[in-house]
């Protein structure tokens, strides 16, 4: 008895750290994004409100091309940035970025094998290039228009990301749960 609750132990000590520091999905806005690639902002003050259209870029840090959608969305800021904010999420360095990236890729049904990845409402862009500004424009336009809004990457969230963290409460209750249960057992048995 006294074997499988030191079993227990070992598994419990292995697992409860990898859960706390499992990394996070990250994201960061223009003013921040620009600032990390050393790009110096065109516009004082980034605002960002709620009726604002989210502009989704999964971004390789240091990535030619995604250093020019943020020089693009840092050049028509002054124009239209109080039609859209901006959420961007490196993949390179962060792994939960990174699934972030595949699950919404997945959940779009898209064949997208690079970075810059660009969803502004129910529109995406694979890569960039200046032939796709004047969509991106509209894109922006027509979610802020819009009376219902589309947010792909909540969508993904609650169908990849909230089911598999409320397993994960499961399994720790029950591992618990169990470990209680070979604890009292072990105690009860030795007083008798």
């Amino acid at each position: 008895m006294k074997k499988i609750l030191i079993i227990l132990l070992s598994v419990c000590l292995v697992l409860f750290p990898a859960v706390l520091n499992a990394s996070e999905i990250e994201s960061l806005n223009l003013e921040e994004v620009l600032k990390s690639e050393g790009i110096v902002p065109s516009f004082d003050k980034y605002k960002e409100s709620e009726k604002q259209t989210t502009i989704y870029f999964f971004r390789t840090a240091g990535d030619s091309n995604s250093i020019s959608f943020l020089n693009y969305l840092n050049s028509i800021y002054n124009d239209y940035g109080e039609f859209f904010k901006v959420k961007t999420y490196e993949v390179g360095a962060n792994s939960e970025n990174k699934k972030l990236m595949d699950n919404t890729i997945d959940y779009l049904n898209s064949d997208v094998t690079s970075t810059p990845f660009i969803i502004i409402g129910d529109v995406h862009f694979i890569s960039y290039d200046e032939g796709v500004n004047e969509n991106i424009i509209k894109a922006i336009v027509m979610d802020y228009e819009s009376e219902e809004k589309v947010d792909i990457i909540d969508e993904v969230l609650v169908r990849y990301y909230r089911n598999y963290d409320l397993y994960i409460g499961i399994i720790l209750i029950l591992v618990i749960g169990l470990i209680g249960a070979f604890v009292y057992a072990s105690l009860k048995g030795s007083k008798e």
